[in-house]
């Protein structure tokens, strides 16, 4: 059974969660990063669990996302909530996947999530920008590579 916590290399997993910080700070959105070793069904219904266990759906734009990976069985979903899912085309998360995938199939994981992460903190702060006003963008989710 794999340590899902040594899919990404430590140098990996800084640049993730410091890729997740840069973005944020441009926008009021939130990005999750969640690893899991297994996916006990679809990858998405395993997604929108994950996405309510962690309060993803609570955020006050409603403008959180979900980058779901499951180390063991292959397989990724990314999810938005319904704030930031207005306001993309319907296939952005699909592009997303696709970075994702051509990441994977080279065995660059860690390349492959903050690609993902980028692309997805460019939308979010495209329509969600940062509150400049002191004190008024909170980070609500924490920033941390989710492991479970």
């Amino acid at each position: 059974m794999t340590n899902i916590e040594h899919f990404l290399k430590e140098s990996d997993k800084l640049e993730v969660v410091q890729t997740i910080k840069a973005m944020e700070k441009r926008t009021t959105g939130e990005i999750v990063v969640r690893i899991e070793a297994n996916c006990p069904e679809d990858s998405i219904a395993r997604a929108q669990q994950v996405f309510k266990q962690l309060y993803i759906d609570q955020t006050a734009a409603r403008n959180g996302v979900l980058l779901y990976i499951a180390v063991e069985d292959h397989c990724f979903a990314v999810l938005g909530d319904e704030g930031i899912n207005s306001k993309v085309e319907e296939c952005f998360w699909d592009d997303v996947c696709i970075i994702l995938g051509d990441y994977f199939a080279q065995s660059e994981y860690g390349k492959g999530i903050i690609a993902a992460v980028e692309k997805i903190g460019e939308q979010l702060a495209l329509y969600f920008p940062e509150n400049r006003e002191p004190g008024a963008d909170i980070n609500e989710l924490p920033d941390e590579i989710s492991f479970g």
